[in-house]
């Protein structure tokens, strides 16, 4: 059950995202005591965020990891970071396409549910904020 406190955001606090998605692709494959979850974001640099390459990061909540690709290379566990609400990892060109196969862990039966979008489904970018 979540028992934090939730924190406002104000429009002065948003910021441009670092990068852009011009295409999400998302497959489920529903079983009778499971589910998988196929997502491949098409995703470019952000012209207005700047210069470089800052890292992605993408906000997931009660997710396994099962695979990680980056423009068809499978990334091994040194190529990423992963907590139990973001994913991490480093784009090394301008445009590219990260492809998880992820497995939604279903809450606790005492645990209270709370879906955020798709938070619980998927790993997605978070609202552009200062961190």
């Amino acid at each position: 059950m979540r028992t934090e406190q939730s924190k406002t955001i104000y429009l002065k606090d948003y910021q441009v995202p670092d990068y852009l998605i011009d295409e999400t692709h998302l497959t489920f494959e529903l079983y009778e005591d499971h589910s998988l979850v196929h997502a491949q974001l098409v995703m470019r640099r952000n012209p207005e965020a700047g210069a470089g390459l800052p890292k992605l990061v993408l906000d997931g909540q009660q997710l396994e990891l099962l695979e990680l690709k980056l423009d068809d290379r499978e990334l091994g566990e040194g190529d990423y970071s992963l907590t139990d609400s973001h994913l991490s990892l480093q784009p090394t060109q301008e445009r590219f396409v990260p492809q998880d196969h992820l497995l939604p862990r279903p809450p606790g039966r005492d645990e209270q549910v709370h879906y955020h979008g798709q938070r619980r489904t998927a790993c997605l970018p978070g609202a552009a904020v200062q961190r």
